[in-house]
């Protein structure tokens, strides 16, 4: 395994902990259906939260909010409607977070956007808003 995955790993892990941490329950880490895939699935109350993760070193060219591309954002809702249709689960609410993880050293830290974006906002032409960034 190369850095990279390593480094995207400990972040999803990290990342899972801390939403935990949060109260969150996690159903699933890594959901896959080709060809779509999912970081974190998890449930707040009665809300499904579908979660992006992404991990940088602090000094790295990207920052995780750059590399998170209006393409990217079509694919997690693909996925998300791929895995509401899986699970009979459409009644439910849904949202969408994001989690950025930036690693100095053996530090890491967690930024986390809680409702980072909206489905119609992704599915938006390229012009779509994004929250926070």
């Amino acid at each position: 395994m190369d850095f990279k995955h390593y480094l995207g790993q400990i972040g999803e892990k990290t990342a899972a902990q801390f939403l935990k941490n949060l109260g969150m329950k996690i159903l699933a880490q890594n959901w896959k259906k080709k060809p779509f895939e999912i970081d974190i699935i998890c449930q707040e109350k009665d809300t499904l939260v579908f979660v992006e993760v992404r991990t940088r070193k602090v000094n790295s060219l990207v920052s995780p909010e750059e590399s998170l591309t209006n393409k990217k954002y079509k694919n997690i809702i693909q996925a998300a409607q791929e895995y509401l249709t899986c699970k009979n689960c459409w009644n439910m609410p849904v949202r969408f977070d994001f989690v950025c993880v930036l690693a100095q050293k053996k530090i890491l830290k967690v930024e986390y956007y809680k409702d980072a974006f909206t489905e119609s906002e992704a599915m938006d032409s390229c012009n779509a808003i994004r929250k926070p960034w």
